[in-house]
């Protein structure tokens, strides 16, 4: 208690005590290093447990055996059939199909017929001459032969000139045997002015409409006289070249379902469609041409019957003239002497061409016929190639189209490929019927006999398998088209006894081939058969105890399981795998 600045300090009570300052209090010192004796004890025990494991022997640890066993993965044996199989591979294909070869066209390359001009040799040359008009000399006659053979004679005033008929007769067979070909009528000598004169009108290959039965102006068109039918070249060859063009056009997508008589494919058929139309106008110009050299050569025939006649009123006339001779004077009568001569000879040569002339009248008709068959034959051929052009499908199936090599590698065909003639382009398969066409390794084929099972697995729908049965076996092994192979592959011909409506021609399949079957076996896995030294199978036995080792028989093998005929029973385990050594194995 402070009075008046002082402090007085009362009985029982602690005097006051003056306010103390903040201070920091002292930080204890630690001590360094004990807590990792707490850390170093655990490792240490820790440590020396597991050398002690370790280096302790595996019968002493207890429970060790169990543990080993349950590290090793096991199989569990059983009693079914085992087979053993060859595996082959190949792609499906339909035992019941039809090839559609692309059309073998036929007809004459070379457009002979096609034309007026190629259908000239059933032209006619009929220039006929018949001169038949004759004289006799009043007072004095002057005779001579002509140098075309026609007896001329002539008088003084009055007097005509005589043309015979030696000259009718050579200018009829002259006319019966050409042909317009040669490009000039023949004429049996001057027809000169003579009275009697008559000239049948000259017939040639040349029409109002041009040679070419395009018109005068034909050579100016594209393609020369050939015309605009030149169509892709430049000449009328180009248009023949095109006949024979196999370019496709429509053709029905691969996988679809066709019809009997359902058009599949459809082949580029414009230029024979103008060879079609050529050759129907062809047929009937020949037909009309065959009719008028029938006609001109009975004109002709008539006009050497004709010529006959005349050469023997000519000799007639002439012995008549004759008798008149010796009141003539001596020139005169051997002037006279010498026509009759002439006309006999006239006459006979007329008489020796008879026969001549008919022949070549026959040979002119039948040269004729031969044209008409022969454009008729084309009209045929191109008809029937027309109906090539287009494919149907000979049965009821599915589209599948074929391959051809195209840009350095093998394609399937499509529209406005250029094919040629006999090479197949299509298939129209029946679905029901497929087959397997595959290949076995030649050193397994001789286990493969017809009428084994297959189990056949397709690569495109892994889950789908079906059963087959060999069907045929190749002969000799399948050769390589480029190159050697030194491993031989033996074709091999597979009969699915069930269908699925999902196989399809050219789909890539396996089969395996059942080759040997075991009815009842212990089935192992391959990996737990193992082998000594001398080759003879044993297996490792799970047992309480530990692994045991247990000699087999093994009846049938194959690549992936074995069937044991005595030392194993069904439900026994066995190790996949070698166990590890523990000692001296047991036998």
């Amino acid at each position: 208690m402070q009075v008046h600045g002082r402090t007085t300090t009362l009985p029982g009570v602690p005097p006051e005590q003056p306010p103390r300052t903040p201070q920091l209090a002292p930080r204890p010192e630690r001590r360094r290093g004990r807590h990792w004796a707490w850390l170093i004890i655990p490792l240490i025990v820790a440590a020396g447990t597991v050398i002690y494991l370790l280096t302790r022997p595996a019968g002493a640890r207890p429970g060790a055996g169990a543990a080993a066993v349950a590290e090793i993965p096991t199989f569990v044996v059983d009693a079914r059939p085992i087979e053993k199989t060859v595996r082959a591979t190949g792609a499906t294909q339909a035992e019941r199909f039809a090839s559609l070869l692309v059309p073998v066209l036929q007809g004459n390359r070379g457009g002979r017929g096609r034309d007026a001009q190629s259908m000239a040799g059933v032209q006619v040359n009929s220039t006929i001459t018949v001169n038949s008009t004759s004289s006799v000399a009043r007072s004095s006659t002057s005779s001579r032969l002509s140098d075309t053979g026609a007896l001329s004679s002539s008088a003084g005033e009055g007097a005509q000139g005589v043309s015979g008929a030696p000259r009718a007769g050579s200018s009829a067979m002259r006319a019966a045997t050409s042909r317009v070909g040669s490009g000039s009528a023949s004429q049996g000598g001057s027809s000169g002015s003579s009275p009697g004169n008559v000239s049948a009108p000259r017939q040639t290959g040349a029409t109002a409409m041009g040679a070419t039965g395009l018109g005068s102006t034909s050579s100016g068109l594209r393609g020369g006289s050939q015309g605009p039918g030149a169509i892709g070249g430049g000449g009328g060859g180009g248009r023949r070249r095109g006949d024979f063009h196999l370019a496709v056009e429509t053709l029905a997508p691969a996988g679809v379902y066709v019809k009997k008589g359902d058009i599949v494919a459809e082949f580029d058929r414009q230029f024979m469609l103008l060879r079609l139309e050529d050759y129907r106008s062809s047929v009937v110009q020949a037909d009309a041409a065959l009719k008028k050299a029938r006609a001109d050569l009975s004109v002709l025939r008539e006009a050497h019957r004709q010529s006959i006649e005349s050469s023997a009123g000519e000799l007639d006339k002439a012995k008549f003239d004759v008798k008149a001779a010796p009141v003539l004077s001596a020139i005169d009568s051997e002037r006279l002497k010498l026509a009759l001569e002439e006309a006999a000879a006239a006459y006979r040569q007329l008489q020796s061409e008879t026969e001549p002339f008919d022949v070549g009248q026959r040979a002119q008709l039948r040269v004729a016929a031969l044209e008409v068959d022969e454009a008729k034959n084309e009209l045929r051929r191109a008809e029937a190639n027309v109906d090539k052009l287009v494919s149907k499908a000979p049965i009821d199936g599915m589209v599948v189209r074929m391959n051809v090599f195209r840009g350095g590698e093998f394609t399937q065909v499509r529209e406005g490929d250029e094919l040629w003639g006999g090479m197949p382009f299509l298939q129209i398969v029946d679905p029901s019927s497929m087959m397997i066409d595959a290949v076995v390794n030649q050193v397994d084929i001789e286990k493969v006999r017809i009428g084994q099972q297959a189990t056949v697995r397709f690569d495109a729908f892994p889950e789908l398998e079906l059963p087959a049965r060999v069907y045929a076996i190749g002969t000799v092994a399948k050769a390589r088209q480029f190159r050697q192979e030194y491993v031989k592959e033996v074709p091999v011909k597979l009969k699915l006894e069930k269908m699925d409506p999902r196989v399809i021609p050219d789909l890539s399949v396996s089969a395996d081939i059942v080759v040997a079957r075991e009815e009842r076996a212990v089935v192992a896995p391959m990996e737990s058969v193992f082998r000594d030294d001398d080759g003879e199978p044993f297996v490792f036995l799970r047992t309480p105890s530990g692994w045991q080792r247990r000699e087999i028989e093994i009846a049938l093998a194959n690549h992936v399981e074995v069937g044991v005929r005595t030392g194993l029973d069904p439900g026994q385990s066995v190790a996949r795998v070698r166990p590890p050594r523990s000692g001296p194995s047991p036998k």
